[in-house]
């Protein structure tokens, strides 16, 4: 038995005969021979008070100067902690490593005190008592703590990313101004995890940690689970269903050509039949998205999702006789998109459903403008475009940016005539399209997993489906931000929108848990429904799910399948509003970003208070699509630039007695061309924006009455605050000060309405997994009479795929040693058996090594499908330097000879009991035979098998040998030859 059968036996079968805390302290070696469950300690952290210095914690200088250290003069419990000295821009990083079980829950708790690095210079320092007080009351913490759990698969296993899994959530630490503050978080484990690293990362500041403590756990009543793949509570699914058929279209991104997938199978030893593949498209009614096989399109009805794509077949045609490719927005590339278009209904006449416009347009497309743009080869059309941009979109003053500084208003003008060109092309490219065949769907663009900023509504006139990408990471922002980006564009652009969910292998090990988790929040956010991934894109070599992630493959494609039968859903009425800004956000030059405020306000109002509201935009606003006074409550969560018709709308909002919540203290700082809106501010809030503010302690005022809102006493800040000036006292409540007492929330009253405004920004990404803040937005909904605790928010689709699981220890083992299986992009070894075998070729001319070689089974090319998967590259890694991952020599044998047969000598060290062989061929397979000595054990026929394929042949053996011979007959045609690329041996 090898190592990591012996390590999964300990972490598969062990935990379903002893309890949690016994495994994992036994998988540690602390516990004694003969202990019982009884006798082990609960909490899994060694040294959890550090009264052992820092035994069982490793700490790191990511960036100096900083430092950890045992501090006996301060502790919360027994006589010492660790105190991390991070200085200014430095990171420090302290962690340990756990034993635990897969898909389990645990209970993470510590104490902590936080300092500002010159509070605790000063209070270290000889200085006078009142001037370390006076630090400590104006203090502004801007450094940051964070913790992140990291799960990592059995001893041995690979994913990806290598040793690792994921981060199951990265939790922020507010600021304790020298209090100790209680941490406390439930986390389960990934289903594949066997040991869980914490990391604490600590900014710019000051921290002591204590009393850590990791142990097994049941949630109680109403809390909340941080999880890899995010299960929902008391989950919903028929009692949401309407009697309305959804017509949802669910499609993969999967070209059917298939080209780099029988090398692929070859080198990993798998089997791989492409006409498996369409039937299975058939079956699940997907689309191809490349040309492929037409006529196994034909065969299985698979029809054609065209790719109108400027950085595919486009490109290429366009780079001829040209040094770079042509710009998206050039007029040559919408010359070539119309070519396109058009040869695709002629070559599939009847079979194009769909045309995909284009991929990352505004990222890819809309380029960061440079000073070679102006001398290239596009020189003219750069020069013309700063000629429009400032015409037609600037005012006659705002040009191209020239990539230099922030340039806020040349960035809105660039963006804006970048938006006109794009809408001019899918405009023509839609005419075009509809003529040719009235009833093909446009797909619009797919953006980057972020907010891009753009008008979408008018936009959104060219196509019939709404598309985007979405790809979750682990920060308590980012693991929401396919329900974020689904409601954005399905809200923006007021079109059906099915999102590309990314729910294969990033940085992460996917699971089929995961895929249904993104699916539904998909659904409940108020998409239709989804594109598939068919393509692991952090996984190239083994290019699909199907090679890497089969259990999540299974899992996509019945979700799929369910998402087709299910009927609309029973959506609320929306009764609140989140303005997203598109003047603020074309004015950051970095386009890659998802607007974390806008992306806040969606995770503490929708999925943590229940509430349902809309996303508006300007142009909504300024063209009547959206009418304010629908909504109860309207949230600003950041608007810098905003069009002063926009901004007075939203005053006449709140004075006919809308409630206007603005988060940003920034907001309505100019218009889209520069002009203040001090005024206009001044009037709304009863405020005046004075500066930057130093202190970061907020808390409530005194007095101000029984709001809903104010639950708790101190809310913690993240964000740069502003000092804020009233200026009509008579009018304005503060409901919140900062330690300094300058107001940190100010409430006026607006004619008939209300409105809120904060000195510092509460919604982003470090707020919303900050208790203090879920309860103030649920209880500020409920105070503006909006409803919460909506069950849309509990929609889960079901699933009968089963989470990914650890192997299980089997009673027949694989005696080659190259049994791999893949579960979720993590490469298991179960069930190989340590045995000194070896094989050789008994023919003159050996395909592989020399005549009469034994080669063992760790070295040979039909025994390597462990060292193939293991040596891979994979995630992040780059190739080497002439690395050819699928040369077929290097993992597999070809013989040619059609007079004499191939013969394969099999020989264990030891007499084994056997029960079956396999073998993994391509191309014209002769007969193949069997033997013991003399004896036949089996036969296989002989098979044809088209060059896109590989089969993997099977035979049953009975009886216990020592060696095996295989007995290839005679090559059936030269020019075709057999290709044998694994044979694996099992028994008992």
């Amino acid at each position: 038995m090898d190592s990591q059968t012996r390590h999964l036996r300990r972490h598969g079968q062990c935990r379903r005969q002893f309890s949690a805390a016994l495994l994992a302290w036994a998988a540690a070696g602390l516990l004694a021979a003969g202990a019982t469950a009884a006798d082990a300690p609960a909490n899994l952290v060694e040294n959890a008070s550090f009264e052992d210095g820092l035994k069982g914690w490793s700490s790191y200088v990511a960036r100096a100067p900083g430092k950890c250290q045992i501090d006996t003069a301060v502790a919360h419990d027994g006589k010492a902690s660790v105190r991390v000295t991070s200085g200014a821009g430095a990171r420090i990083s302290l962690s340990t490593r756990l034993p635990v079980e897969p898909d389990r829950v645990y209970r993470l708790t510590l104490w902590y005190r936080t300092e500002v690095l010159e509070v605790a210079a000063a209070a270290a320092a000889p200085a006078p008592a009142a001037e370390v007080n006076e630090l400590a009351e104006a203090q502004a913490d801007t450094g940051q703590t964070v913790l992140r759990t990291v799960m990592r698969p059995p001893a041995g296993c690979r994913s990806n990313t290598g040793d690792f899994l994921c981060y199951v959530g990265e939790q922020p630490f507010p600021a304790t101004f020298g209090a100790w503050r209680r941490f406390e978080m439930l986390l389960r484990t990934h289903p594949l995890a066997a040991f869980c690293g914490l990391e604490i990362n600590v900014y710019s500041r000051v921290l002591w940690i204590d009393t850590v403590s990791v142990e097994p756990s049941e949630p109680g009543p109403g809390e909340a689970v941080t999880s890899f793949a995010p299960v929902v509570s008391s989950p919903l699914y028929e009692e949401l269903l309407t009697d309305t058929p959804s017509g949802a279209t669910v499609f993969p991104n999967w070209s059917y050509n298939f080209s780099g997938m029988r090398p692929a199978a070859l080198k990993f030893g798998l089997e791989y039949v492409q006409a498996e593949q369409y039937a299975v498209a058939g079956r699940h009614r997907f689309s191809s998205t490349g040309p492929g096989d037409r006529a196994l399109a034909r065969q299985y009805d698979v029809p054609l999702l065209g790719f109108v794509n400027h950085f595919s077949e486009v490109i290429n045609k366009s780079k001829a006789g040209r040094t770079a490719p042509t710009p998206l927005l050039h007029p040559l590339t919408e010359t070539l998109m119309l070519e396109y278009i058009e040869a695709l209904h002629r070559d599939w006449a009847g079979r194009v459903w769909g045309l995909f416009y284009v991929d990352e347009p505004f990222g890819r497309g809309a380029v960061k403008p440079s000073p070679a743009m102006f001398t290239g080869e596009d020189k003219d059309f750069w020069t013309q475009a700063d000629r429009e941009v400032r015409e037609q979109f600037g005012g006659g003053v705002y040009g191209m940016p020239t990539g230099e500084g922030e340039e806020p208003f040349h960035w809105i003008a660039y963006r804006r005539w970048a938006e006109q060109r794009l809408f001019e092309l899918f405009s023509r490219l839609q005419a075009r399209a509809k003529a040719l065949n009235p009833e093909v769907v446009l797909i619009g663009p797919d953006e980057l997993s972020a907010a891009i900023p753009r008008d979408w509504e008018r936009l959104a006139a060219t196509w019939d489906l709404s598309t985007g990408q979405t790809l979750p990471a682990w920060s308590p922002l980012r693991q929401s931000i396919t329900g974020f980006l689904t409601k954005f564009y399905a809200d923006l652009t007021l079109k059906p929108t099915c999102p590309f969910v990314q729910a294969s292998a990033y940085d992460h090990a996917a699971t089929p848990g995961l895929a249904r988790a993104l699916y539904s929040e998909v659904l409940r956010n108020g998409g239709s429904a989804f594109w598939i991934n068919g393509v692991e894109w952090y996984d190239r070599e083994f290019g699909h799910p199907s090679f890497n992630s089969p259990d999540r493959w299974a899992a996509m494609r019945e979700l799929a399948d369910t998402v087709r039968r299910t009927p609309r859903l029973r959506m609320p009425a929306a009764d609140s509003a989140v303005l997203y800004s598109v003047d603020t956000h074309q004015a950051i030059p970095n386009y890659q970003q998802s607007s974390p405020p806008c992306a806040a306000a969606h995770r503490l109002i929708g999925p943590t208070a229940g509430g349902w509201f809309h996303f508006i935009s300007e142009g909504q606003i300024e063209r009547g699509s959206r009418n304010l006074a629908d909504y109860k409550v309207i949230y600003v969560p950041a608007a810098t630039y905003l069009r002063r018709p926009v901004a007075e709308a939203l005053e006449a909002y709140a004075r006919a007695g809308g409630i206007l919540v603005c988060t940003d203290p920034t907001a309505l700082t100019a218009d889209d061309r520069g002009a203040s809106l001090a005024d206009l501010r001044e009037r709304c809030f009863g405020i005046r924006v004075a500066g930057e503010a130093r202190s970061t302690r907020l808390a409530r005022a005194d007095a101000v009455g029984d709001l809903a809102m104010l639950a708790d006493a101190e809310y913690p800040v993240f964000e740069t605050p502003r000092r804020l000036e009233i200026v009509e006292p008579a009018a304005t409540r503060v409901l919140m000060r900062f330690a300094d007492g300058s107001p940190g929330l100010v409430l006026r009253a607006l004619g008939a309405g209300r409105t809120l405004f904060f000195a510092a920004n509460p919604l982003g990404g470090n707020t919303v997994s900050q208790p203090e803040w879920q309860r103030f937005f649920r209880g500020l909904h409920v105070w503006a009479g909006a409803a919460v605790d909506l069950p849309i928010w509990r929609f889960q689709l079901p699933l009968q795929t089963p989470e990914a699981s650890l192997p299980a220890e089997a009673p027949v083992q694989c005696l080659t040693g190259n049994h791999v299986e893949m579960r979720s992009s993590v490469i298991f070894t179960p069930n190989n058996r340590e045995v000194a075998g070896t094989y050789r070729y008994a023919v003159a001319t050996p395909p592989e090594g020399q005549p009469g070689e034994a080669i063992a089974f760790t070295a040979g090319r039909l025994t390597d499908r462990v060292r193939a998967h293991r040596t891979a590259v994979r995630g992040h890694q780059k190739r080497p330097e002439g690395y050819e991952p699928f040369r077929q020599d290097d993992w597999s044998i070809t013989w040619a000879d059609t007079a004499q047969p191939l013969v394969v000598d099999i020989d264990f060290p030891e007499v084994c009991a056997m029960r079956r062989l396999a073998v993994v061929v391509a191309g014209e397979v002769p007969a193949l035979r069997v033997l013991s000595g003399e004896r036949e054990l089996a036969r296989a026929e002989a098979v044809s098998l088209p060059d896109t394929d590989t089969r993997r042949i099977e035979v049953a053996i009975d009886g216990s040998h020592r060696a095996l011979r295989l007995q290839f007959a005679p090559g059936r045609d030269a020019a075709r030859p057999l290709i044998l690329a694994e044979i694996e041996v099992w028994g008992e």
